[in-house]
C-alpha cells in the first residue's frame, strides 16, 4: 500500500501491527476476522488520518475477537482515562479529538495489558 509511506507514524504503526500479528498468530477459527481487521486497518493507515488511532483500534479488535476481556478488564481499569479511550475506540479516524500523546499512552497501556494478560509477544 503506497500510502503507508506518507508518514513515519503510519509506517511505524503498520509495521508494529504486522509484527504483533506475526508473533501472536490468531487461532485458525479467528484467522478470517483477524485478516479482515488487519486489511482494513492497513488501508486506513494508508489513506486516512490518525494511524495512531487506527493501530489501537486494531489491537483492541484483535484482542476482543480473541475472546479476551479487554472491555471489562483493560477499559474498566483506566479510571479517568476511560473517557479518552472510549472516544478513540468509537470515533471515526477523521473525527478523532484525542491528542497523539494520549493515544500513544493508551496504546502502550493496552500493549502492556496484552503482554500481562494474554502473554502477547511484542515486536
Amino acid at each position: 500500500l503506497p500510502g503507508l509511506g506518507k508518514s513515519h507514524t503510519a509506517l511505524e504503526r503498520a509495521s508494529r501491527l504486522a509484527g504483533i500479528i506475526r508473533r501472536n498468530p490468531p487461532p485458525p477459527e479467528s484467522a478470517p476476522v483477524a485478516f479482515q481487521i488487519t486489511r482494513e486497518t492497513l488501508h486506513a493507515m494508508a489513506d486516512r488520518p490518525r494511524p495512531d488511532a487506527a493501530y489501537i483500534k486494531a489491537l483492541w479488535l484483535l484482542l476482543k475477537d480473541g475472546g479476551w476481556p479487554v472491555e471489562a478488564d483493560w477499559l474498566g481499569r483506566l479510571g479517568s482515562r476511560r473517557e479518552i479511550a472510549t472516544g478513540v475506540l468509537s470515533q471515526p479516524l477523521d473525527a478523532q479529538s484525542a491528542s497523539t500523546a494520549d493515544v500513544q499512552d493508551l496504546a502502550q497501556d493496552l500493549e502492556r495489558w496484552a503482554v500481562g494478560e494474554v502473554h502477547y509477544v511484542l515486536p
